[in-house]
């Protein structure tokens, strides 16, 4: 570290503080900068700053530490850590998988994956035909025939507590509702990507016909075969009913969701651009070396890189390492602590 001149020294009655409020200063120009500090249980964040989530404050010398492992983040002079991974913490607008797990007085309970069950009331769900009427008592008593127990739904979270973090979920537009012809993949929170749509359609240029999915973002994922009306992206106002599923939509089901299984083990973003890569790597693998579904997800005896997976995920990985090499900014560090030297810190502290 470079010492201070007699001229410098000469700005600060203080030279330890001044000497703390510039590695403050600089920690925040390089998580400005683009730089992601990490940082361990215990580790010394900084001080002067109000503590947040993920932090506490030493009685002794009142400076801010870390009290779990996960990435830095200040907003104002509120500094927290952010956890690298975590449950499912909702946001208003989200598109989410759920299993009923309660019918209760004018409400559905709803198991969406988080620190609680969310809510769906009788009133936040569109009736059979889409009629608009307000709910009767026969309603009530019939709830059972619109959700039961052990039903799988999408929905949109609706309100998200302040106070005590209750989930609100609506289910009035005609996309979301019961979910049939298809099955469940539960895959990690934090590697689905939130998209502007979450209801997409694959195979549509490989085969001659398309599987659906519902990417929830809180890691419940519907794979399913549509129905004419879902693949003319049209609302169906009907009730949802069963239809058969050929074997070789099955096979591409258990295609789609086996390459959603190996983007969440190589930790890989999952959304759209990633799934079509893997699936795209897996036809040029099958036309070359014949492996089929079951064997997408195979470990080599030799290395974990080796992995077929891994081989399935070159091209994602490929794509991620662009967007993280065009969003990182280039910056020199040197150069930034020459121009941070020139500052009169403590003339910029009493402002």
């Amino acid at each position: 570290m470079d010492t201070k001149s007699d001229e410098d020294m000469q700005h600060s009655p203080n030279s330890p503080n001044q000497a703390d409020f510039e590695i403050n200063n600089f920690d925040e120009k390089l998580q400005a900068a683009g730089d992601l500090r990490i940082v361990l249980p215990g580790d010394f964040i900084g001080e002067g700053f109000i503590a947040g989530h993920g932090t506490y404050e030493s009685k002794k010398d009142s400076k801010i530490y870390a009290n779990m492992a996960g990435v830095v983040h200040q907003i104002d002079q509120v500094i927290c850590v952010r956890p690298l991974r975590q449950g499912y913490r909702p946001d208003i607008g989200d598109v989410v998988v759920g299993r009923i797990v309660q019918v209760d007085q004018k409400r559905w309970i709803v198991d969406v994956n988080s620190y609680q069950h969310a809510i769906l009331n009788l009133t936040s769900i569109n009736l059979p035909g889409g009629v608009q009427r307000r709910r009767s008592e026969e309603d009530q008593l019939n709830m059972r025939s619109f959700f039961k127990e052990g039903d799988i739904i999408s929905a949109e979270v609706m309100q998200v507590g302040s106070s005590d973090g209750r989930i609100m979920l609506q289910a009035r537009n005609l996309k979301y509702g019961k979910l049939l012809n298809g099955f469940m993949v539960k895959a990690d929170s934090n590697f689905i990507r939130r998209m502007k749509n979450h209801i997409i359609d694959f195979f549509a240029d490989r085969e001659s016909f398309q599987v659906g999915t519902i990417i929830g973002t809180n890691g419940y994922i519907w794979i399913y075969s549509p129905t004419e009306n879902q693949l003319n992206k049209k609302e169906d106002v009907k009730a949802p009913v069963l239809k058969s599923v050929t074997r070789q939509e099955r096979d591409c089901m258990a295609v789609l969701r086996n390459a959603i299984k190996c983007l969440e083990r190589e930790q890989l973003p999952i959304f759209k651009e990633t799934i079509d890569l893997v699936l795209a790597k897996y036809y040029e693998l099958k036309d070359s070396q014949r492996i089929g579904p079951a064997a997408m997800l195979r470990r080599d005896d030799q290395s974990e890189e080796e992995s077929t997976s891994s081989k399935l995920c070159e091209h994602a990985k490929a794509l991620i390492q662009k967007e993280i090499s065009a969003n990182v900014k280039q910056f020199d560090i040197q150069a930034m602590m020459d121009q941070m030297q020139e500052q009169d810190f403590i003339e910029f502290g009493r402002q």
